[in-house]
């Protein structure tokens, strides 16, 4: 089972989710706004480390 593949399927996964309820006007953006930000930061740094 190779896990890093798992784990960049969960990261775009994760991101799509985020979008969706974010365009759907699910969330208030203003009143999440830090923690859509520590998201996006989180989800930025997923992306550049190597399982």
């Amino acid at each position: 089972m190779n896990h890093g593949v798992d784990r960049k399927v969960q990261i775009s996964h994760s991101d799509r989710l985020v979008r969706w309820i974010c365009g759907e006007r699910l969330v208030d953006f203003r009143a999440h706004r830090m923690d859509l930000l520590h998201f996006r930061s989180a989800h930025d740094q997923a992306l550049r480390v190597q399982p």
